[in-house]
């Protein structure tokens, strides 16, 4: 074998090593699961929903605990204890650490509000088809520019059905309104505090009006 099919053979070695590396990259920063409540210590600090990025590894304290659900297998996860690693595709928990509970969860779409929408796993385009929320729908608000407050109007037929500020960042479906209509179709708006327009995509309310399963709306 000459020099140049050495020098071609080590370019395509290079260019693999590069591509492994940057999936692996990619895969560190993709979003693999909701935290959706934390009691007593973790390190690092975790607050109730908040994202967890696929990489992630918690140490909690022998008697602290985290639930979460899990993007790609939709299930809810309460552990107590231990270490917990979570990626993409699965989570371990190892140091003692005690899975407390599995169960399925409805599936939490994420709806990409930033400049630049995209598309990958369970992302949703901004103003493409109307995404399924539950009748009594739970929003929260991720990304870079969710520590901003935030009010969000679900509306239908330029008729507004309900507004509600952003507390942290959830908003519930007020108790005193009635469920949505399954099959109807809503316009949902997220201004800022100024009125300034953060975001605005169509939904459908389906399935029942106990439904849990947040919808998450990643400002960026």
């Amino acid at each position: 074998m000459d020099r140049a099919v050495f020098r071609r053979a080590g370019k395509a070695l290079s260019m693999a090593a590069m591509l492994m590396a940057l999936s692996a990259s990619g895969e560190a920063r993709a979003q693999a699961a909701l935290a959706t409540g934390v009691s007593g210590t973790t390190t690092p600090p975790v607050e109730p929903f908040t994202e967890l990025p696929s990489g992630t590894g918690i140490v909690l304290a022998a008697d602290a605990e985290i639930e979460f659900v899990h993007y790609a297998s939709c299930e809810a996860v309460r552990v107590r204890g231990g270490r917990l690693s979570i990626t993409r595709r699965s989570f371990a928990v190892t140091g003692g650490g005690k899975v407390l509970d599995v169960s399925r969860a409805g599936c939490p779409q994420a709806i990409v509000l930033g400049p630049i929408p995209e598309i990958g796993g369970l992302l949703v385009r901004e103003g493409g088809a109307p995404i399924r929320i539950p009748r009594r729908p739970l929003f929260v608000l991720v990304g870079s520019g969710s520590d901003q407050p935030a009010r969000l109007v679900v509306s239908t037929g330029g008729s507004e059905l309900a507004a509600a500020e952003m507390k942290g960042k959830t908003v519930r479906w007020p108790n005193d309104a009635a469920p949505l209509e399954t099959g109807q179709e809503y316009e949902v708006t997220l201004l800022a505090a100024d009125g300034r327009l953060l975001g605005r995509f169509d939904a459908t309310a389906v399935g029942s009006a106990r439904d849990g399963t947040p919808t998450v709306l990643r400002l960026e």
